[in-house]
């Protein structure tokens, strides 16, 4: 699975998946073509940005046992992050027909989430993150495994 495209094609799918999720309690309304797109657009809107959160979290400069630090750091980018979201989820939402192009380069947009919508997608933020976290240290405990595993192999050849 190291390979871009395939990730790209899993990372839509769960995406995707996770969108439809969201949509089903609004799919018995009257429009629930309008309620699929517009939960799809939100969540695909979030998968555009969860590589930007992720290339910032590679970035720190702290080790994975520096947890309170790593989180420390993300606290204002985690708000710009949010705030750049806000402004990908107004143009996705353009694209597909259900908001208007002005929306993606007005201040008011950003100033209208933060009546609700913005503290939600500010913990849906930290949601990414801290998937991203258990993610890293499931990688770490498999390698830290494997390495114990060929040393005890080793030491049982070694005998």
């Amino acid at each position: 699975m190291r390979n871009r495209i395939t990730r790209f094609v899993v990372a839509a799918l769960a995406w995707t998946a996770i969108g439809t999720v969201f949509a089903l309690p609004n799919l018995a309304s009257g429009d629930w073509k309008r309620s699929l797109l517009g939960s799809l657009t939100q969540w695909w809107s979030w998968g555009l940005v969860t590589p930007l959160i992720l290339a910032f979290d590679r970035r720190l400069p702290f080790s994975e046992r520096q947890l309170p630090r790593r989180i420390a750091a993300h606290l204002l980018p985690s708000l710009l992050f949010t705030a750049a979201y806000v402004y990908v989820f107004a143009a996705a939402l353009a694209v597909v027909g259900l908001g208007k192009w002005s929306a993606v380069l007005d201040v008011q947009t950003l100033l209208g989430t933060l009546r609700g919508m913005f503290l939600w997608s500010w913990l849906v933020y930290w949601l990414i993150l801290g998937a991203w976290q258990v993610h890293e240290y499931y990688e770490r405990y498999l390698s830290s495994e494997l390495r114990r595993e060929r040393l005890e192999r080793s030491f049982s050849e070694a005998r």
